[in-house]
């Protein structure tokens, strides 16, 4: 992910699940732990920004446990991109889309 815009931007350099587990009250659901690292680019000058976030997907038969890791970076993705698109608008700029190449959830 690349989000572009003046005076900041941030670039999506790291993202991995580092835990997931079966959500202790609802069928089917896995949460997940993924570790994002962020990198800005604010005025010339680059800083790092390292995120956990909580993410979870509802679990469906023919899903394998890549189809499923999978899921939980692609809604931690999802977050992040809100997060950022925020952070942008309230400087007073227009966020670039973000490309989705993930499957659908």
């Amino acid at each position: 992910m690349h989000v572009s815009a003046d005076p900041s931007s941030f670039v999506l350099t790291y993202i991995v699940l580092d835990a997931s587990w079966t959500h202790e009250r609802l069928a089917n659901r896995v949460v997940g732990r993924v570790h994002v690292v962020l990198e800005e680019n604010r005025n010339g000058e680059k800083q790092e920004h390292r995120l956990t976030v909580r993410s979870w997907t509802d679990r469906r038969d023919e899903m394998s446990e890549a189809d499923i890791e999978l899921a939980l970076i692609n809604r931690a993705s999802d977050i992040v991109a809100r997060i950022v698109r925020r952070l942008e608008n309230s400087q007073g700029v227009e966020a670039a889309p973000v490309p989705r190449d993930f499957s659908e959830d």
